[in-house]
């Protein structure tokens, strides 16, 4: 008999919580928990992506991830082919002005120059972003369905 495996949702807006319950220093943790998650074989059919991302996160004391945050779940939206969630469109998820991230002028030239379309349109220049990892293989969920918890 082959276990159950129980993919709990990992949203966006769990990210913004987990992150105003801890602290704004761990926000690359939690979007690295949240790209395993993503990255899941469970979490792969467009319903589950759309889920991930489709509640609003709440704003955080640090604009940039605020930003972030939306980009993300733009740049998911047109990866798997639905339409972005509303709330990426409110002022508070684009920056005034220009942010690019790196010290020296040669990583700017490459954040400037590799950064995808949602993040740009934001005013964000943080390079490439990567949206899915290989954590997780594929054979060992194949015959796999999820049971509601």
């Amino acid at each position: 008999m082959q276990a159950i495996i129980k993919v709990r949702p990992y949203t966006l807006a769990l990210v913004a919580d987990y992150v105003l319950n801890d602290s704004i220093e761990y926000f690359p943790h939690y979007m690295k928990e949240f790209i395993d998650a993503r990255s899941h074989p469970l979490n792969r059919p467009v319903e589950r992506q759309r889920a991930m991302v489709e509640e609003e996160p709440a704003l955080l004391p640090e604009p940039v991830y605020n930003v972030f945050l939306a980009g993300i779940a733009e740049a998911i939206a047109q990866s798997v082919g639905f339409e972005p969630p509303a709330w990426v469109e409110k002022p508070e998820r684009f920056l005034p002005r220009p942010v690019i991230l790196g010290g020296s002028k040669a990583t700017k030239a490459y954040m400037v120059a590799e950064t995808q379309g949602p993040f740009r349109r934001r005013n964000l220049f943080c390079g490439f972003v990567l949206l899915r990892n290989e954590r997780w293989r594929e054979k060992n969920y194949q015959d796999q369905t999820e049971t509601s918890p």
